[in-house]
């Protein structure tokens, strides 16, 4: 299998692909790590808001530093 697209990832994480869909991409990305990675990375950015709206939030800020 090709590397999935951002919208299958999406789906992947947020379990919406159908069952045979979902095998093939769960295999892929038993083998792909840099799939696996914007998997992950995708999932932290959906949440029920986003998912309203349509959209992913953005990268979360980086925590502030103090010396």
């Amino acid at each position: 299998m090709e590397c999935p697209d951002d919208d299958t990832l999406a789906a992947f994480s947020q379990r919406a692909l159908a069952a045979p869909e979902t095998e093939q991409v769960a295999c892929h990305l038993d083998e792909c790590a840099s799939c696996r990675h914007a998997a992950l990375a995708g999932a932290r950015a959906v949440t029920p808001v986003t998912l309203a709206r349509g959209t992913r939030d953005p990268a979360p800020p980086l925590a502030a530093t103090t010396m």
